[in-house]
C-alpha cells in the first residue's frame, strides 16, 4: 500500500452519500491508507521527491511535514529563473464573496491577470506545457470563460492548444481546474489563482 497522508486528501464530495448508505462502521476511516497506517508499523518512507525540478517546489512541505528528510534530485536546477515558485502581486485584486454566489466567490482582477499571463506564456514559451489551478470552482469557471473570450480567434493560442493536445499523447494538454481536480497533474508551469486575498 503506497501513499502519503500528508498530501491533500480526496474531496469529501461523496462523504455524505456514503453516510446515508448502509455501510459497516469499519469503513469510517478516510482512506485505505489511513487504515493501513493503524496496522503496519513502522511505515517505510521515500527519501526522494523525484518530481521537483526546483527546490522551491518541495521546500515548504519538506520543512513543515517531512522534517527536511526529502532529497531533491541533483537534476533540479536552482539557478534557473523560470523554475521554482514566484509570486505576482495583483495590485488591484479584490476577493468578492458575493460575486460568485454559491460555493465561494471570485477575484475578478486576479482572474484577468491570470488569463493575460497564460496567453502571454502560450505565445512566448510555446514549447512548455501550462496549467491553471484555482482555489474554488467559481474562480475556475470565471477564468475559463475569460480565457475563452480573450483567446477566441487568436491563432497563436489555438496553435498552442492543439499542439499540446497532441504532444505526448495529450498528457500535458492545457487545463484550467479547481484545486480538488488538479492533483497529480504535471506541467512545466502551473499558474495558481489564490483568489482570496493579499
Amino acid at each position: 500500500i503506497v501513499g502519503d497522508p500528508k498530501q491533500l486528501p480526496p474531496t469529501d464530495f461523496f462523504q455524505n452519500r456514503i453516510a446515508d448508505d448502509e455501510f459497516d462502521d469499519d469503513l469510517s476511516d478516510e482512506s485505505i491508507l489511513d487504515m493501513a497506517l493503524t496496522v503496519f508499523h513502522p511505515p517505510r518512507e521515500l527519501l526522494w521527491h523525484y518530481r521537483s525540478r526546483h527546490e522551491d517546489l518541495i521546500k515548504f512541505s519538506n520543512t513543515k511535514f517531512y522534517q527536511n528528510n526529502l532529497l531533491v534530485p541533483v537534476t533540479a536546477d536552482k539557478s534557473r529563473k523560470d523554475r521554482g515558485i514566484s509570486h505576482n502581486y495583483i495590485e488591484d485584486g479584490f476577493y468578492s464573496s458575493s460575486a460568485g454566489g454559491g460555493s465561494g466567490g471570485i477575484n475578478v482582477n486576479e482572474a484577468i491577470a491570470v488569463v493575460e499571463a497564460a496567453i502571454s506564456f502560450m505565445k512566448e514559451r510555446p514549447n512548455e506545457s501550462l496549467g491553471i489551478a484555482t482555489m474554488n470552482i467559481k474562480q475556475k469557471e470565471f477564468i475559463q470563460n475569460e480565457f475563452d473570450l480573450r483567446s477566441s480567434g487568436d491563432e497563436a493560442v489555438a496553435n498552442y492548444l492543439s499542439r499540446w493536445e497532441e504532444d505526448k499523447e495529450g498528457l500535458e494538454e492545457f487545463f484550467i481546474k479547481n484545486l480538488e481536480n488538479v492533483q497529480g497533474d504535471e506541467r512545466d508551469v502551473i499558474i495558481v489563482s489564490t483568489v482570496y486575498g493579499r
